[in-house]
């Protein structure tokens, strides 16, 4: 079960992997914040409320050309969209990334490999997320496809318990296809566009640039 001790050390482990590409200063604020103010532990009972607010707000309007109309119905609910959408977790879309919270059902059999995952997207540049992801389309599936390959490349461990998971496995699988050649190149590509929020690499993606 995962807790604010493991939270902590997944921060340090990821922010070791990946300040060189985040804005400067951004990775000593970070570090200084409290790891529970970050990541919000909670039993499913606590986490279904602050699930079914960033659904109906944003996440259905985002994926109605994925899902369908159905996913409006679904938001419009009085009903939990949990119910529906058993998302284990998530990380608030705010534009600025200390202003985020990542949000996790304690009690949904998660592993460790999440909350590497939920904090990528924690640290990503605003271009990205929300502004790329909010574009909906195909660009949620490579947002979520980008964040996996950034979490697998982050060490060996990680990455077994991801696959094993098979988390976003077609989505990862898609942008390793799309990019392709030396890996090194295409995780410090993938790192401006998360990090940095450099969208040259989105054609190569399939995705639509936000316009900025």
């Amino acid at each position: 079960m995962p807790n604010t001790m493991a939270a902590s050390q997944v921060m340090e482990v990821v922010l070791n992997k990946y300040e060189q590409y985040l804005p400067a200063g951004l990775a000593p604020k970070v570090r200084s914040m409290n790891p529970a103010r970050i990541f919000r532990i909670l039993p499913e009972n606590e986490y279904k409320p602050y699930f079914a607010a960033v659904f109906r707000n944003f996440f259905a309007a985002v994926n109605v050309s994925a899902l369908g109309m159905n996913v409006i119905g679904v938001a419009t609910s009085p009903a939990s969209p949990y119910d529906n959408f058993a998302c284990p977790a998530f990380c608030a879309p705010a534009v600025n990334v200390t202003d985020r919270t990542i949000y996790i059902n304690r009690d949904s059999g998660i592993t460790v490999g999440t909350l590497y995952h939920e904090f990528v997207h924690y640290l990503s540049h605003s271009n990205f997320y929300p502004e790329f992801y909010a574009l909906g389309g195909n660009n949620p599936s490579i947002l979520e496809g980008v964040t996996e390959y950034l979490t697998r490349r982050i060490a060996a461990p990680v990455a077994h318990d991801r696959y094993n998971q098979r988390k976003y496995q077609t989505w990862f699988t898609q942008v390793s296809r799309d990019m392709g050649g030396n890996p090194t190149t295409t995780l410090q590509r993938l790192a401006a566009l998360a990090f940095q929020g450099d969208l040259s690499v989105v054609p190569t993606l399939g995705g639509v640039a936000p316009r900025l």
